[in-house]
């Protein structure tokens, strides 16, 4: 999303600052940044909550270093990325079901390898059957 080209025009005026020199001042944070790489990052950690955490720590960081955040939401997606997040949504959810179907079928293979192993070990051998007195028939 965004303003296409808006990055190589600014890139010229772009220098590092640390975090101190924007005391007292107001800054914009693009929301939707934000809360992707929030929920992004939380990908391997527990809880459903952590996303909330993360932006927690950033807001803490901005108030201490004396920063005023505005959170900037960019509103509605525009029309030519909407297709192709809906191409994206449709690919993740035939690789989701394409990874479900594998696990099913190794889940299946392996209760089957154990079912007959099983069976297996517990059907006696004709020529091994015990007498009720205990000793080998054959």
């Amino acid at each position: 999303m965004g303003v296409p080209g808006l990055w190589s025009l600014l890139e010229p005026a772009r220098r590092p600052i640390e975090l101190e020199q924007l005391a007292g001042k107001v800054v914009a944070v693009d929301m939707n940044i934000w809360l992707h790489q929030a929920v992004k990052s939380r990908a391997g950690n527990s809880g459903p909550q952590t996303y909330l955490a993360i932006l927690f720590r950033r807001l803490c960081k901005l108030i201490y270093f004396g920063i005023r955040p505005v959170f900037v939401f960019d509103g509605d997606v525009p029309a030519l990325k909407r297709s192709t997040m809906a191409e994206r949504r449709k690919l993740r959810g035939r690789l989701g079901d394409k990874a479900k179907r594998a696990q099913d079928r190794f889940l299946h293979r392996l209760l089957r390898r154990v079912a007959e192993s099983s069976v297996a070990k517990s059907m006696v051998s004709p020529n091994k059957k015990k007498s009720k007195s205990g000793e080998d028939d054959g």
